[in-house]
């Protein structure tokens, strides 16, 4: 997950490209709610379906479980719409209604510690499988499936030499820390660390956020470390490089312990709490679930696609790592299993087991069986995903096929005045493995502590294509998952541009099976039809 997110940093910096302030003019923060044919924006058509095929309907209760990294229940536009479990009693720590979950108000999360709290660090799939596989066997590759052995050799390509090169820098770290704690010693040092502290306490209290604030205003100008500082600041560092080549395995494989099972085992599931502590992963899915059905933010007028829903939370995505294959399956299975019609997943990763992956396959079985479809992202490195597996991986059952949709991100420059900003070029694509596209580039939606953020991503295509998914469910309850999904892919509007991913081009019609983007207003007129 850390390797994604620097990559997807890195993208939204340097590599998207850039809107204009006169650009931002034309597309306003509600773009993605916005019609073709009526605004000139590929949007969803979400405020004409409200307008012109809505009035005098009322739409049947309807619940989206979203399985993200984290949530702010408290946020303005998401508590409202929060799914209440009525089965239970809030904080008399009992399973009230005995689905497994006790004091399961809200959702779940997997990442629930045993004191209460969440896991607070996660690490990418890559190092966590080579790492268990490294432990298991202890390095005999006999032991090993033929599958477990391919992966072994392919990651310890990486991890081995890591290894090797962590243990050089903790030794050199070691090495410069004995020169520092002699430095410390020295009368200069502590006379100098007076008039650091001193220093430090006349100046104002400031949070980072507050002391970025003032910085941007020009209002705290830029002031270069003063001796002490810069000795303080490395003698950190040289601990973190020691504390990193201690923990590079060990943190990997003991990381659960705080959740306290045993994550290649799916039958060990009494773990996790109710509980959704605010933490940095907590934007990703507030941003999400608010998008999804938040209700109106004031000062915008941007809403939520599907007004009147309840949005169940599932947390499975640790901060700074990637989700655990048993997470998921046993997610999926709870929003089966507490009415969830629609899921959204909004993650995914480039190595995975194959033992554990079947969990997640036979958990969207189950939830095919139970007439419930799940929507989820296609990634963000520019990927074919014919050619390069994105996990989870796309069900092999036609008939769960049928009810899962894999949505790419398109951006709102799709004018032919926009000649140079076509598409948002970080999505993945794929013939056979990604359905649809969807607005996926500066979608406006809630964040934690009150605030409103423009996030980009498959992440937000994802919801955005969910959402429209639960408003035909909410007012066509008749129609069964897989024919939301036959009218999502009947009426999307089709493009012929060509889409640039570095020195390849690619016919948009060839970047997914359906070759267009979500049409909300067209879908939901076909779903009239239907019923």
């Amino acid at each position: 997950m850390m390797k994604k997110m620097k990559m997807l940093v890195f993208l939204l910096l340097f590599v998207l490209p850039e809107i204009s302030m006169a650009q931002r003019e034309k597309y306003p923060l509600d773009w993605f709610l916005r019609d073709v044919e009526q605004d000139s924006m590929f949007g969803t058509g979400v405020h004409r379906i409200y307008k012109e095929l809505l009035s005098g309907k009322k739409p049947v209760p309807l619940i989206v479980a979203v399985i993200d990294s984290g949530f702010d229940t408290t946020a303005q536009m998401l508590a409202p719409v929060l799914w209440r479990n009525s089965g239970e009693i809030p904080g008399n720590g009992k399973d009230d209604d005995r689905n497994g979950y006790a004091d399961d108000i809200h959702g779940w999360n997997f990442m629930g510690t045993r004191d209460g709290k969440s896991l607070s660090r996660g690490v990418p799939e890559e190092l966590r499988t080579y790492s268990w596989l490294l432990k298991t066997y202890r390095g005999n590759m006999k032991k090993m499936s033929p599958e477990e052995r391919d992966l072994f050799v392919t990651l310890h390509k990486t991890y081995g030499i890591r290894e090797v090169e962590y243990e050089r820098k903790s030794i050199e770290a070691q090495e410069e820390l004995k020169e520092i704690k002699q430095i410390k010693k020295q009368a200069w040092f502590k006379q100098a660390y007076k008039e650091h502290l001193a220093k430090k306490a006349a100046e104002p209290v400031l949070t980072e956020e507050e002391r970025f604030e003032l910085f941007r205003a020009g209002k705290l100008p830029r002031t270069e470390p003063d001796t002490v500082e810069k000795i303080l600041s490395k003698e950190k560092q040289l601990l973190h490089n020691i504390k990193n080549a201690e923990e590079l395995f060990t943190i990997a494989f003991d990381i659960r312990k705080e959740i306290g099972d045993d994550p290649y085992n799916i039958n060990d599931q009494k773990y996790g709490n109710p509980y959704f502590p605010l933490a940095s992963s907590s934007k990703h899915g507030t941003h999400v679930a608010s998008t999804i059905g938040g209700v109106t933010e004031p000062e915008s007028g941007v809403y939520g696609i599907a007004q009147g829903v309840r949005i169940m939370l599932l947390q499975v995505v640790p901060p700074g790592g990637d989700e655990e294959d048993k997470d998921i399956a046993l997610a999926i299975r709870y929003a089966v299993d507490n009415g969830a019609k629609v899921i959204n997943m909004s993650f995914g990763k480039y190595t995975a087991l194959g033992k554990t992956q079947k969990w997640i396959e036979e958990a969207m079985d189950y939830a095919a069986a139970h007439d419930v479809l799940i929507v989820r992202a296609a990634g963000n490195n520019g990927r074919n995903t014919d050619q390069v597996n994105v996990y989870p991986l796309r069900p092999s059952k036609p008939e769960t096929q049928a009810c899962y949709i894999c949505v790419g991100a398109h951006g709102s420059n799709l004018r032919a005045e926009d000649a140079n900003n076509k598409f948002v070029s970080f999505s993945n694509y794929g013939k056979k493995t990604v359905d649809l596209f969807a607005p996926g580039h500066s979608i406006y939606s809630q964040v934690p502590y009150g605030k409103y953020s423009q996030e980009s991503g498959t992440s937000m295509a994802s919801p955005v294509c969910a959402g429209v998914a639960a408003l035909i469910r909410m007012y066509y309850p008749r129609l069964t998952a897989a024919q939301v999904k036959e009218v999502l892919m009947k009426t999307v509007t089709p493009s012929d541009q060509v889409c640039k991913f570095g020195k390849q081009s690619i016919k948009f019609s060839d970047m997914s099976i359906s070759g267009g983007m979500l049409n909300g207003y067209k879908a939901m007129k076909l779903a009239e039809e239907i019923k």
